[in-house]
This record gives structure tokens, C-alpha cells and sequence, in this order.
């Protein structure tokens, strides 16, 4: 094996370590951003509470201090606005399967169809996860 070999193999390694080490650090970014967006009722309420404490603490004068608590009354309906909407529609509407997945026999049971049972299960994780997203299902 050549020096040039060795110098491309090294390189592969060190991008595979860099790839392990910043994945995790992604994950977490994403698990904060999910949830933030589940949780943007509560930040809106923890800004309401902290903002007119932090004018006091500034020493703010009066005027400034109005028209500062309105521009955060509106961002803060905003938020609360959108927090509304991620609650109701999620950017997603109620999975929908593209066949039924059950049978009724002539016993009048209810059978599951055994071609499409990992299918059904998948549409039911789905389900439960539109619900869960909507605090419907816990």
C-alpha cells in the first residue's frame, strides 16, 4: 500500500468520525426544535411573565415601555396563533390507508387479512402518531 492509499483511507476515517460525532449534535438540534414547536404556548406565557421584569430591571422609560409591551402583545398572539394551528393541522391531515386492512367473516368477526399485516401496522403507528401529536391519544 502506497503513501497516496494511505492518505485517501485516513481521509474516509476521519469523515466517518466527523459524520459519527455531528449526527448526535443534528438529533439534538431537532429533538429542541420539536420541541419548541410543542411547547409554544408555554414559551409564550414564560415571555409575558419575564418581558415586563426585564423592562423594570432595564429602566426603561414609560413611552418606550408601552410601545414595547404592545409589539409583544402582538408577537405573542402570533405565537399562540401558530402554536393553534401546529396543534390542529400539524402540516398533515388524518392518514388515510389505501385499502381496508380488515374483513368480516361470515361469523361476523372481525379478521385481519394476513397479505397486508405489516401494512396495517404501519398505518396504525400513523394514526397513533397523528393523535399523540394532537394530544388526542396519550
Amino acid at each position: 500500500m502506497g503513501i497516496k492509499e494511505k492518505v485517501i483511507q485516513n481521509k474516509e476515517k476521519v469523515k466517518q468520525l466527523l459524520r459519527m460525532l455531528l449526527l448526535p449534535a443534528w438529533q439534538v438540534v431537532a429533538y429542541c426544535l420539536r420541541l419548541l414547536m410543542k411547547n409554544l404556548s408555554n414559551v409564550a406565557m414564560v415571555i409575558q411573565i419575564i418581558f415586563p421584569v426585564w423592562l423594570v430591571y432595564q429602566n426603561v422609560e414609560p413611552l418606550k415601555a408601552f410601545i414595547y409591551s404592545v409589539a409583544i402583545v402582538f408577537i405573542l398572539a402570533y405565537i399562540r396563533q401558530l402554536y393553534t394551528n401546529v396543534q390542529k393541522h400539524g402540516g398533515k391531515t388524518i392518514p388515510i390507508p389505501k385499502q381496508r386492512f380488515t374483513v368480516l367473516d361470515e361469523d361476523g368477526y372481525i379478521v385481519m387479512r394476513k397479505d397486508n399485516a405489516g401494512e396495517a401496522i404501519q398505518y396504525l403507528y400513523e394514526l397513533e402518531e397523528y393523535l399523540s401529536n394532537r394530544g388526542k391519544l396519550k
